[in-house]
């Protein structure tokens, strides 16, 4: 059973379709073909998830918030106890998911390709600051460009990949193609749709009907994992993560003067903390301690009088990542360390 919902007017203008007042798609620039996020709110409820999609609309045009219907969906979604569509002109643009114990006070945005399409630059700045204010996480985001011209082919693809240039460390990335007839047109997939990370290069044209048509559309999917966290800023600035998702992609668009992003690992970034951490205590206490210690005090005795409750450092730190990086540099009890 659905409802037409909507939010108040605060003075939006009618503006028009979001084809021209969307995210800027000319050839060869980045915009973020699909979108979800979570947010942490005081009260999970479709209220809650269904304002911060049509509050994000709201930024583009009062007409679509109007214009889009609430389907109540018999079911939760991965997890969530509830779920509702997002739809416009019978196309779905957003799935909303909240409640479940395990989901702590957190709701769940997904906008689909056509929810984004709608979607100007002051909707993402909008849609930012929520995520900033209100503990987000991006747990998927595609990036995307259309090379509307062919300058590049599934051909000079596969050519980067046999030279290495999808290669970020480590082993090589799995490639898998998918042939169809020459009215749909064929497809390279990088990388495992689970990854953190999956590149997926497509004759968009021939897909749309153009047998003939040299469009090829390049695609970059990120997904939030244990150990790696999309940075927010990738809502604002998406070309620097689109080309540093791959080598191959830097070279490929040069054009969009973007210095590649590339997202690092949570246990790198904590590994380095820590060390900084420890750094830190040797440069402000080495010495006082060093000297404390010759006089007489006992190690354990000393570091008992002057330790404090750890604060904040036990939401900072993923404890987990803490101990490998203590036990790398043997600084936990010998038989705590593996042999």
């Amino acid at each position: 059973m659905g409802r037409h919902l909507s939010i108040s007017n605060t003075g939006a203008k009618d503006l028009i379709e979001a084809q021209d007042t969307g995210q800027k798609k000319a050839q060869l620039s980045v915009f973020i073909d699909y979108l979800s996020v979570t947010l942490k709110v005081s009260n999970p409820s479709l209220q809650t998830a269904q304002q911060a999609l049509l509050e994000a609309l709201q930024k583009v045009s009062i007409r679509f918030v109007n214009e889009t219907y609430i389907a109540m969906e018999t079911t939760g979604y991965l997890g969530w106890r509830h779920s509702a569509l997002a739809i416009r002109q019978g196309e779905v643009l957003a799935l909303l998911a909240w409640g479940g114990e395990a989901q702590r006070s957190r709701i769940f945005v997904s906008l689909t390709g056509k929810g984004c399409q709608l979607l100007n630059q002051q909707a993402l700045q909008f849609l930012h600051e929520q995520c900033v204010n209100q503990a987000g996480k991006i747990t998927r985001i595609d990036l995307s460009v259309d090379d509307i011209d062919g300058k590049h082919t599934l051909g000079s693809v596969r050519s980067r990949y046999a030279r290495g240039q999808f290669t970020a460390g480590g082993r090589p990335p799995e490639k898998r193609e998918f042939s169809s007839n020459k009215e749909k047109g064929n497809s390279i997939y990088i990388g495992s749709k689970s990854s953190s990370k999956q590149l997926r290069v497509y004759e968009k044209g021939k897909q749309l009907g153009k047998p003939d048509s040299p469009w090829l559309r390049v695609e970059v999917q990120l997904r939030q994992q244990s150990n790696r966290t999309i940075p927010l800023d990738v809502l604002l600035s998406p070309a620097p993560y689109f080309t540093g998702a791959y080598p191959a992609l830097e070279l490929m668009f040069k054009h969009l003067n973007a210095t590649p992003a590339r997202i690092k690992s949570v246990k790198a970034t904590v590994a380095l903390n820590v060390e900084q951490l420890l750094k830190n205590i040797s440069r402000s206490a080495g010495r006082a301690i060093g000297f404390l210690i010759s006089a007489g005090a006992s190690e354990q005795r000393l570091i008992d009088y002057v330790r404090r409750d750890p604060g904040s450092y036990v939401k900072q730190f993923n404890q987990h990542i803490v101990h490998e990086t203590l036990t790398a540099l043997h600084l936990t009890s010998p038989q705590d360390e593996p042999p």
